[in-house]
């Protein structure tokens, strides 16, 4: 992955039977600006146990899938946008690890 490369992950789950052209059309009507740019945009499947990789390379689209064999991966089931991740998300998510509940920053401006 080059250095500047977003990645961004869609919420909620999403049905694989329509294969390529559909992730390239959801990308589409959400993110037109990056479709070419080589960001990754990941998606997760209505079972949870695969997730599929998409991104621009040079002169066509690559298509990358993870199926788990036990287990799944943790992935919100509510929602229907992308959301851009870290690389460290990234790798937490491919480690099986839930980062979508860790707890939120506190900031208060008094004590009482």
């Amino acid at each position: 992955m080059k250095d500047g490369t977003k990645i961004y992950a869609r919420l909620g789950m999403t049905k694989f039977r329509d294969k390529l052209k559909a992730l390239l059309v959801l990308i589409q009507q959400e993110i037109p600006q990056s479709i070419f740019t080589g960001d990754l945009f990941m998606f997760c499947g209505c079972d949870r146990r695969m997730i599929k990789i998409l991104y621009w390379d040079r002169n066509g689209f690559c298509l990358w899938q993870k199926k788990v064999e036990r287990g799944k991966f943790p992935w919100p089931r509510k929602g229907c946008e992308f959301k851009e991740i870290t690389r460290d998300q990234f790798d937490l998510i491919f480690r099986g690890i839930d980062f979508w509940d860790e707890h939120r920053e506190i900031e208060y401006k008094k004590i009482f």
